[in-house]
């Protein structure tokens, strides 16, 4: 009984305490309309491009619903490429397992809009579980 109850406090502790991936809805939502490309990049804590995990990218997976967007984030981005467009703001991708942060570059290369996807919504708890552990 004792063990598993040290089981449930270590893996409820490491739940709590990990580290969340710095594409995420709190990033997104600390990015603004005027900021520049070095600042998003500290706000994300890391250069535009592809931090999905092998699992998804062997299975050519990534975030597709959208959660959230405002302004002009230039036009839908993609793994391999862009939808063709004639956007004002050049779009630069942010690519996570979980999320994906779109964010659109105006004249001054500033912040024109933003846009979050996030998994589908099928993706049960077990499937973050799964992915989690690389199963």
């Amino acid at each position: 009984m004792v063990v598993v109850g040290a089981v449930i406090l270590t893996v409820t502790g490491y739940c709590l305490l990990k580290p969340s991936a710095p594409i995420n809805p709190r990033a997104y939502a600390r990015i603004k309309a005027g900021m520049t490309r070095e600042e998003v990049e500290a706000v994300l804590g890391l250069p535009a491009g592809d931090y999905r995990d092998a699992q998804h990218v062997a299975s050519e997976t990534f975030p597709s619903v959208t959660l959230s967007g405002w302004g002009d984030f230039g036009q839908y981005c993609y793994p391999d490429g862009c939808i063709p467009d004639m956007p004002v703001a050049v779009p630069v991708l942010w690519l996570g397992s979980d999320y994906k942060i779109q964010v659109g570059f105006g004249d001054a290369d500033r912040v024109t809009g933003c846009h979050l996807a996030g998994r589908p919504a099928g993706w049960s708890v077990l499937d973050r579980v799964r992915t989690h552990f690389g199963w």
